[in-house]
């Protein structure tokens, strides 16, 4: 399975290995959208785990 978020300027996928290997999600969010909104809207969408990977790379993006 696999998950993208992504806007005009961002584009976030991971790949999570599990049963369902055919699966994906995208969630396209609006340019200028928050990391919080993006968080928001990705935990009305996505499994929790799928959310905590989520967090954990916008995490690391904000580091760099």
């Amino acid at each position: 399975m696999w998950i993208e978020v992504k806007s005009f300027t961002r584009k976030i996928r991971l790949d999570f290995d599990d049963e369902d290997e055919h699966v994906w999600c995208m969630l396209l969010v609006p340019e200028g959208s928050t990391d919080q909104q993006v968080l928001s809207w990705a935990s009305d969408f996505f499994e929790p785990p799928h959310v905590d990977a989520l967090r954990a790379v916008i995490e690391a993006e904000a580091k760099e």
